[in-house]
């Protein structure tokens, strides 16, 4: 039951998240079956949306479930506070939003609700990679 309902999980959240992820890789699923569900589907779906939030590609990699799950591949807890998951959250939200737009900042500012000097301060402070065409502003 858990790889279909994560599969059906994964189709949800594309479409509420507007995500292309195709679903998760076998290690990923591994974990997924491997793991003590005590609190049911309920948990099951959260997990899925975090993944998916936190994956980078187009599959949950188990480098995604670590935050999500908060279990290494050998049980081992992860820990990640606060303020940290929020700016990796933060950063991952801004760059694929950007990545929607082409990387058009303008818009992508609009779709945040923040302003463009907001946006590349954000960037700046997150560490956000720019896309290969984007000039260096270093000397």
């Amino acid at each position: 039951d858990i790889i279909a309902l994560t599969q059906h999980f994964v189709q949800k959240y594309n479409n509420e998240l507007k995500c292309a992820c195709e679903g998760f890789d076998g290690e990923a699923m591994e974990a997924m079956c491997n793991h003590q569900w005590r609190g049911n589907v309920r948990e099951l779906e959260n997990v899925v949306e975090r993944a998916l939030i936190f994956a980078d590609g187009r599959h949950v990699g188990l480098q995604d479930l670590r935050i999500a799950v908060g279990k290494g591949p050998v049980g081992s807890t992860f820990a990640l506070d606060l303020r940290t998951a929020t700016r990796e959250f933060e950063k991952q939200h801004i760059s694929k939003t950007m990545a929607s737009f082409g990387s058009n900042k303008v818009a992508t500012a609009e779709a945040l609700g923040i302003g463009l000097s907001s946006l590349y301060r954000k960037i700046e402070e997150l560490g956000i990679a720019k896309a290969p065409s984007e000039p260096s502003h270093t000397a």
